[in-house]
C-alpha cells in the first residue's frame, strides 16, 4: 500500500499570487469583453467593439519597455474601472446576484390539502401543527379581531360530509371489484 500526502497548508486559501504583466492584461481583455457584451443592447455593436478592442490590444503588444506596458496597463485598469461605475452586470444566481443563495421557501398551505391518510402517517407532527395553528389564530384575533369579519367571509364550508361521502363511494367501487 502505497503512502498517500496531502496538503496540510491549512491557510492555502488564503495565499495571493503575484501575477505576471502578461496574466494582468489578459485579465484586463476578459473583463473589458465582458463590460463591452452587456453594455451594447445590440449584438453587432458589441462585436464591433470588441474587434476594436482586440485592435487595441494587437496594436500595444509589440511594446518592449516594461514602465511604458506597466504605464498602458494602468490605464487600461482606470479605463475598465470607469466603465464598469455605469453598470455591473451580474447573472441573477451568481455571486453578487439578487438570487444568488436564495432558495424558494416552501409555502406551508400545502399541507392542509395532504389527504388524511397521508396525515395519518405523521400523527405527531400534524396534531402539533393543528394546535400551533389554533395558537396562531387566537393571537391574530387578540391582535386584529375576527379574520372571518375582516375578509367578510360569510359562510363557512363543512368539506367533512362530502369527504365522507367520496370514502363511501370509494369503498363500493373498491368491494365491487373483489
Amino acid at each position: 500500500m502505497g503512502i498517500v500526502t496531502y496538503n496540510v497548508n491549512k491557510a492555502a486559501h488564503l495565499r495571493r499570487i503575484a501575477l505576471t504583466h502578461k496574466q494582468k492584461v489578459l485579465s484586463l481583455y476578459k473583463q473589458a469583453l465582458h463590460v463591452i457584451r452587456f453594455s451594447c443592447d445590440d449584438f453587432f455593436e458589441a462585436k464591433e467593439k470588441a474587434l476594436e478592442l482586440r485592435q487595441r490590444f494587437e496594436a500595444a503588444k509589440d511594446v518592449k519597455d516594461y514602465r511604458v506596458a506597466k504605464q498602458m496597463l494602468e490605464k487600461g485598469q482606470e479605463e475598465l474601472r470607469l466603465a464598469r461605475e455605469i453598470e455591473d452586470f451580474n447573472y441573477t444566481f451568481s455571486v453578487g446576484g439578487t438570487g444568488y443563495q436564495q432558495e424558494p421557501s416552501r409555502n406551508d398551505v400545502l399541507l392542509d390539502y395532504w389527504h388524511p391518510l397521508e396525515k395519518a402517517m405523521y400523527p405527531y407532527y400534524f396534531a402539533r401543527r393543528e394546535q400551533r395553528k389554533q395558537e396562531y389564530i387566537k393571537l391574530f384575533e387578540s391582535d386584529y379581531g375576527n379574520a372571518e369579519k375582516l375578509l367578510g367571509i360569510e359562510k363557512k364550508y363543512d368539506y367533512s360530509e362530502i369527504v365522507d361521502e367520496l370514502e363511501a363511494k370509494m369503498k363500493e367501487i373498491n368491494a365491487k371489484k373483489d
